[in-house]
């Protein structure tokens, strides 16, 4: 069970939208591995984000992989990059993070309800 109860009201102020990696970079100077991503999220425009996911991810196939991110976190300063988004995954086993992604391709903006 959850620890903490959301009112709908809640929930519908988390604007979760479908998005394409249209870029990946190696992040070199934080000190936990991870990528610089920027994901096209259509009309809204493109938004970019870090992400520790180097364990079950190379940059190669993150480039055109659809993803869930939330948009409405406000921007914040990772190192020398400003996060615009925050991926939506789970963790594996191993503690490794698992994007969570649709299983067919959708319109970049897609909102998730």
């Amino acid at each position: 069970m959850s620890e903490t109860t959301l009112s709908w009201s809640d929930f519908e102020k988390v604007d979760m939208r479908i998005g394409t990696i249209i870029d990946a970079q190696v992040f070199e100077e934080v000190s936990k591995p991870a990528y610089k991503l920027w994901i096209d999220f259509g009309a809204i425009g493109t938004k970019k984000t870090s992400a520790q996911i180097t364990q079950l991810y190379e940059v190669s196939e993150l480039i055109g992989k659809q993803v869930v991110a939330v948009i409405n976190f406000p921007p914040k300063q990772i190192a020398n990059f400003m996060s615009e988004c925050l991926l939506i995954g789970g963790l594996g086993d191993g503690k490794e993070v698992i994007l969570i992604q649709p299983d067919r391709k959708v319109c970049n903006g897609t909102k998730i309800s």
